[in-house]
């Protein structure tokens, strides 16, 4: 597919799910205070870094909390080091967040 073309069915998907979309951030925004979005740096194609902007599922200071809680739990200790997340992560923000 040519890139003029890519670029007009990434907005028509966009339209389509732009009803959802808003549904999350108006959840994410009532149920945790931060900002909705959360902005991560990416390596993309061709090993070239980029940013992209996605929608906040975690406390805002979630790293902190992780060091936090793997510091004082080692059952946390043992399922982050074999499974690389939580089950039951307390950093996750209210229902939005889990879905």
């Amino acid at each position: 597919m040519g890139g003029m073309m890519q670029r007009i069915l990434a907005l028509l998907v966009l339209l389509l799910l732009l009803p959802l979309l808003i549904v999350f951030v108006v959840g994410i925004q009532f149920n945790s205070p931060g900002s909705v979005f959360f902005l991560q740096s990416r390596v993309g194609l061709f090993g070239r870094p980029f940013h992209m902007w996605k929608l906040r599922t975690m406390v805002p200071n979630a790293e902190a909390r992780l060091r936090g809680i793997l510091m004082l739990d080692p059952a946390a200790q043992k399922e982050w080091a074999q499974y690389g997340r939580l089950d039951r992560d307390p950093r996750v923000a209210g229902v939005f967040g889990r879905l």
